[in-house]
């Protein structure tokens, strides 16, 4: 932690592939030089919006990564475990277990309430 914040200090862009804004940039700037336009350019708010694109086939985010100019430092899979297992001592598990136990689905709902529950599926 005190290398990042001693290089924050003397020279933000040497964390280009160590933090996302710095990384972003460095991305945006060479862009305005090789493309000749500026920051207020609506280019660069697209460029923004493709950089977050969830979407890893069209995130810039990805690009970097691919290209080995951005670290991962969580890998993939735990993200993706994330998702759907909560850490247990946070209030997010513990909303997901009550769920689990007590939460109702659309589906059972309407085969608790019998037909002609509008959405329905036919038995």
């Amino acid at each position: 932690m005190g290398k990042t914040l001693d290089a924050l200090a003397h020279d933000p862009m040497t964390l280009a592939t160590k933090l996302d804004w710095v990384a972003k940039r460095k991305m945006y700037q060479e862009y305005i030089d090789s493309e000749g336009v500026d920051w207020q350019d609506e280019v660069m708010q697209s460029l923004d919006l493709e950089y977050h694109n969830v979407n890893p086939s069209q995130s810039l985010f990805y690009v970097l990564e691919e290209a080995g100019q951005m670290e991962r430092l969580i890998p993939h899979e735990e993200i993706a475990r994330a998702t759907c297992v909560s850490p247990s001592n946070t209030r997010a598990a513990a909303r997901a277990d009550h769920q689990q136990t007590h939460c109702v689905t659309f589906a059972g709902l309407c085969h608790r309430l019998g037909p002609g529950v509008p959405g329905e599926e036919p038995s």
